[in-house]
């Protein structure tokens, strides 16, 4: 076998669609779809408005499901506001919706 038939240019893109229920501000649970790969259950809790902590279920969908039976996901979010609220837009005329980050960090 050569080199060449082993390698192949690739690129990876995933496309997710996610639904979330969030009840009150506080908690939230839902479900992840991710194309050809895997269905995920997620569950959270809102902690000061500005942190999210959730618990994520993989079940894969894919071939490699012979080999896996699917994956535990803890993730910690923080959230942040930039600018101030003024009237709903940012001094630079932006929607503050947009202006709201979210900074994860996987477990």
């Amino acid at each position: 076998m050569r080199l060449q038939d082993c390698l192949r240019p690739a690129f990876l893109f995933n496309l997710d669609y996610t639904l979330r229920l969030h009840v009150r501000h506080k908690f939230f649970g839902g479900a992840s779809i991710r194309l050809k790969d895997a269905i995920a259950l997620h569950l959270g809790v809102t902690v000061q408005d500005q942190f999210q902590i959730s618990y994520s279920y993989d079940i894969l969908t894919s071939p490699l499901r012979k080999y896996q039976y699917g994956s535990h996901e803890i993730s910690l979010v923080f959230s942040s506001n930039l600018g101030k609220d003024n009237g709903g837009r940012h001094h630079t005329g932006i929607k503050k919706q947009f202006l709201h980050q979210r900074f994860q960090y996987l477990l």
